[in-house]
């Protein structure tokens, strides 16, 4: 396989950069990494604190109906994801407005440069051979 084909796989399925890892451009590959994850612990710690709130949430209405028995278990099983997904869209961030939307946006840029960049590297590579 071709070293340009490798790295954008590597790049597009591991994470974004990683084919440059694979073409021993490790800086920049550095670079990809440590912006993804930064992207993902914002993501990660928002999505941590949702889930933290519904939790509360839920446990709270459980003992205050004081139903603990299993018919009342099935039923808040039963109706769980819609009033996760419900509160999930009206619960607050801690970041300010837009902050994830932006960081989600800026994460499938950074993807999507990673791939090119590490196909548009490995091409470079890959042309001595070609003339070989």
């Amino acid at each position: 396989m071709k070293k340009s084909t490798s790295a954008l796989f590597y790049s597009a399925f591991v994470f974004p950069g990683a084919g440059l890892f694979a073409l021993q451009q490790k800086k920049r590959g550095y670079l990809y990494l440590a912006v993804t994850v930064a992207c993902l612990a914002v993501l990660i710690v928002d999505a941590y604190r949702k889930a933290q709130i519904i939790a509360d949430r839920l446990v709270a209405d459980m003992l205050k109906s004081g139903n603990l028995d299993a018919a009342a278990l099935t039923q808040l099983i039963t109706r769980l994801p819609a009033t996760v997904a419900a509160q999930m869209k009206t619960l607050p961030s801690i970041f300010p407005a837009g902050v994830i939307t932006g960081v989600t946006i800026a994460l499938v840029v950074i993807w999507a440069v990673g791939m090119l960049e590490s196909y548009w590297q490995g091409r470079k590579l890959d042309a001595p051979l070609k003339s070989q």
